[in-house]
């Protein structure tokens, strides 16, 4: 969390999730799902009101409009499975209007295919690219709006593919009382992603969250300090 050019920061993350994403019957476009930003999978997904920070964008597209300068977001990880994720992220905010671009690529490792006639084979289990665009605007002095469109391409087995167009909306609100921001977001409403004849609903999350910041007194005088408190839920719908 940055609290100014010569601040320190201290960040307390409190989250309570229900992501049930296992008991969920829809199955398409997984990779929406995935938390590949480290310092959001730190908060444990608390970002709904993580403001100034381009991980926020992703929890609640408001957000973009907090951005203090350019970001430039990259990166790369590898899972157990060799299952490989990346991600490239831009995003700046000028006086009043904000937005963001990013582009995310899973390969998911691969799979073994045995058919009941024929040789076996190895194919790529499932690769999924996901390119977003992202922006909001300051309406007055306390309300913030942003809206993302997404599109997914994903492929499976090497044999089936498929395409969707979802999009996130959320709000950040500045509470009347001193320090306290409150925010909400869904994420994912759009068409399902079909592979061939056959169609999966995207998995529809609703984020709420609320978090407060204060100044105590600076580590020496002139040095601002500021602390955030995150509290936050979450939904994914069906479970």
């Amino acid at each position: 969390m940055k609290s100014g050019r010569r601040g320190t920061a201290v960040l307390f993350a409190l989250g309570l999730f229900s992501s049930a994403q296992a008991l969920d019957p829809r199955t398409g476009g997984t990779t929406l799902l995935e938390t590949i930003d480290a310092r959001a999978a730190a908060l444990g997904e608390a970002g709904t009101t993580l403001t100034g920070d381009l991980s926020g964008v992703a929890f609640n597209p408001a957000v973009v409009t907090t951005l203090g300068s350019p970001q430039l977001e990259t990166q790369f990880q590898v899972a157990p499975g060799d299952v490989r994720t990346g991600l490239v992220s831009f995003g700046r905010t000028g006086p009043r209007v904000g937005w963001s671009a990013s582009v995310v690529a899973l390969d998911a490792g691969t799979i073994d295919i045995v058919p009941t006639s024929g040789a076996p084979s190895t194919e790529r289990a499932q690769q999924d690219l996901v390119g977003t665009f992202s922006a909001g605007a300051l309406l007055g002095s306390w309300f913030r709006v942003g809206g993302t469109v997404k599109g997914l391409q994903s492929q499976l087995a090497g044999s089936y593919s498929g395409t969707a167009v979802a999009g996130d909306a959320g709000i950040l609100v500045d509470l009347p009382l001193s320090g306290f921001r409150m925010g909400g977001a869904i994420q994912n409403f759009g068409s399902d992603l079909t592979y061939r004849n056959t169609g999966d609903p995207l998995p529809l999350f609703y984020r709420g969250g609320i978090s407060y910041t204060f100044s105590p007194e600076g580590e020496r005088e002139g040095t601002p300090t500021s602390t955030d408190l995150w509290y936050a839920r979450e939904r994914l719908s069906g479970s």
